[in-house]
């Protein structure tokens, strides 16, 4: 299905395809800079053309046929509206309080409940294009003049839910005011078509679009009356503000084909951002002054950091025509054919590492090991990770091993030692994932591995634990406690079923132990003991 683009809705009455443009390279602007973008599923095909929301589990993307989409976090639902008309943009100030506006004057308001028509100018109309607002007042910009009557154009006042006409040939802003019923129209400018608004905290709105006349591009800013305007060489498309700096995307109407236009206002001052890219940017969103994202043509979506733009893989060629998130970490672009593109800050995708060789707790033979997991498509290097005990305190060995997925490590010790091995996934920007934790024995044990205390070890208190690796065929074992290494004066000797005992008495004065166990195959001795390891209770005095 080819998606018709929102130009439909703004430049002209003109039908222009998604396919109109094919994919086009960046040339002045960094590029593979913001690269974790993934698709969504909208569960439909038709083109979106704008999303606002309340947060990350409350959105609505806007499309045409009337369609609103919901998402509630885990699914995009299709919410019932009372038009077909293509829906262009939405803003509102809570859940329970928003505005959509599109074709032929449609302007619906949202109650947290169900859509309603709202005081819709009558038809014929051209388009109500954009909506915004702050906590007391909703202003929406005009597409198009009215045509009734005569042979001039009326610009529409809604008040007391009756309507009043005006004759004027001028194109104008409107905003409602406390009551839904009520629409007045802005002091307004001859032969001028509004593509977007943007009204800021303070009530100081941003309005911009096309002077028809003049052929040239309009933007205007101010808050009871219009207060200025600039002129330059671009089509106004989508604005966007914070503060006392609201930025003006588009295309430029003055070069074939178009290219993206950028620009900042700030202190009065408007400065263009070089962009030398084909085609137009649609929408403009921010979480602050130096961390802007713009939906463009040809599946772009740059990101403008205050220095320069940065360019990024969505994984799709069609155009885009919103953007919008909740912070720099959680952002969302919409385009042709019910695409919902998510961008998570760069954060690498939630990702199962899976481990493949050795297998969890199987048997290894000889001092060699190797060492095998699956690729995660966005690693750049791998870390793996082996140690002696499952809370991986004691590495055997812990590096980065570069891109590779399989690796060969000699010089195990091949008498039924345990070993715990992890991988964790690195994309080069300091995310990362990792595996859980497998582990594996190297050869037969033939004696017990004694794991804690552990050789050397120094053990404060009067109680100690004491726990060794289970032998396979072991019924029971029989542990050993002497000052001497040759165990010739024991001061604890007993049996235990278990592979741990915890001992009480120890003086705790710095007094050195020496430990070992051997295991019983029913009344059978095992043939080695353990290797005896030396602790030191407590501090010595």
């Amino acid at each position: 299905m080819n998606c018709i683009k929102k130009v439909l809705l703004i430049l002209s009455s003109v039908f222009f395809l998604c396919s109109f443009f094919p994919p086009t390279g960046i040339a002045t602007v960094s590029h593979n800079q913001l690269t974790q973008w993934v698709t969504m599923d909208s569960g439909t095909q038709e083109d979106l053309l704008s999303i606002w929301g309340t947060s990350n589990y409350n959105i609505y993307a806007t499309g045409n046929n009337g369609l609103i989409l919901h998402w509630d976090g885990d699914t995009w639902t299709p919410m019932d509206t009372p038009t077909n008309e293509p829906i262009v943009d939405i803003w509102g100030r809570s859940s329970r309080d928003i505005y959509a506006v599109g074709g032929s004057g449609t302007q619906l308001h949202y109650d947290g409940s169900e859509w309603k028509t709202m005081g819709a100018i009558p038809h014929p109309i051209g388009r109500v294009s954009g909506v915004s607002g702050n906590s007391s007042v909703v202003y929406c910009s005009l597409k198009d003049h009215v045509e009734l009557r005569d042979n001039g154009a009326d610009i529409m006042k809604l008040y007391g839910g009756n309507w009043e006409t005006r004759r004027s040939e001028r194109f104008c802003p409107c905003a409602y005011e406390g009551d839904p019923n009520w629409v007045r129209c802005l002091d307004a400018r001859r032969n001028h078509s509004f593509n977007d608004i943007h009204v800021q905290a303070d009530g100081t709105y941003f309005v911009g679009g096309w002077d028809q006349v003049a052929n040239r591009p309009v933007a205007y800013m101010g808050q009871d009356n219009i207060s200025g305007y600039f002129e330059n060489t671009f089509r106004v498309l989508g604005i966007w503000g914070t503060g006392s700096v609201a930025y003006f995307v588009g295309s430029n109407s003055k070069t074939t084909p178009a290219k993206m236009s950028f620009t900042k206002y700030k202190s009065n001052d408007f400065n263009r951002i070089n962009l030398d890219l084909k085609g137009s940017i649609w929408d403009v969103w921010g979480s602050g002054e130096d961390n802007i994202f713009l939906a463009s043509s040809n599946g772009k979506v740059l990101h403008y950091n205050g220095e320069g733009v940065l360019g990024s893989i969505t994984g799709t060629n069609v155009t885009l025509f919103g953007v919008w998130g909740t912070d720099d970490e959680n952002v969302y672009a919409v385009g042709c054919d019910g695409t919902i593109l998510y961008y998570n800050g760069n954060r690498p995708p939630e990702t199962t590492i899976t481990l493949v060789a050795p297998e969890n707790a199987s048997t290894q033979a000889g001092d060699t090991v190797n060492f095998e997991w699956e690729p995660v498509s966005w690693a750049a290097s791998y870390t793996l990770a082996v140690s002696e005990t499952k809370e991986m305190t004691q590495f055997v060995l812990n590096s980065n091993v570069g891109n590779v997925t399989t690796m060969e490590i000699n010089g195990f010790l091949n008498y039924g030692r345990p070993y715990f091995w992890q991988v964790t996934a690195n994309d080069g920007q300091g995310h990362t994932v990792s595996s859980e934790i497998h582990t594996f024995d190297n050869g037969t044990a033939t004696a017990p591995i004694l794991l804690t205390p552990r050789h050397g070890a120094n053990v404060s208190g009067t109680s100690v634990r004491m726990a060794w690796n289970p032998l396979k065929n072991a019924t029971h074992y029989l542990l050993q406690l002497s000052p001497d290494s040759d165990f010739t004066n024991l001061v604890w000797q007993n049996y235990v079923h278990n592979t741990e005992i915890t001992l009480s008495g120890f003086p705790d004065n710095g007094t050195p132990y020496y430990w070992r166990v051997v295991g019983f195959e029913g009344e059978t001795m095992g043939p080695y003991w353990s290797m005896p390891y030396l602790f030191v209770n407590g501090k010595i005095e």
